[in-house]
Order: structure tokens, then sequence, then C-alpha cells
């Protein structure tokens, strides 16, 4: 907890954390896209997401024949 403290005093220290924790951050969103399309059929160029709203049983019956067909 103290080295956390003396830490707090040390601006280039600081600097030097934030530009590191950036680096992990930006290495870490893209180990997450790559696990995300990591399929065989990923390499393909459509993404979709159906979604049926708020439209009733009828709108979640023709989001889930809409889902069928394109899978």
């Amino acid at each position: 907890m103290f080295a956390l403290f003396e830490l707090e005093e040390d601006e280039p220290m600081l600097s030097e954390l934030a530009i590191e924790v950036k680096k992990l951050e930006e290495q870490l969103e893209s180990m997450e896209t790559a696990r995300l399309f990591s399929q065989p059929q990923d390499s393909n160029d459509a993404f979709i997401d159906i979604q049926s709203g708020s439209g009733g049983t009828e709108a979640q019956d023709w989001a889930e024949m809409l889902a069928r067909m394109f899978s």
C-alpha cells in the first residue's frame, strides 16, 4: 500500500503506467475480436443480428423464421 502512495507522487512513472495500460487494453480488444471470429465460417463477409424488438409473439415468430432462413 505504501508503494502505491509513493507511486502517486512520481509523475513520469504514472504517465508511463498509463501508456502501458492503454497498450494492454488495445491488445485485449484485439484478442477479444479474434476470439469472437475464430470459426471457419467467420471469414465470410456478413454478421447478422436478428431481434424481434417489442412486437409481440408474431414479431418473435418472424424473427425465428428469419434466423432459421439465414442459418
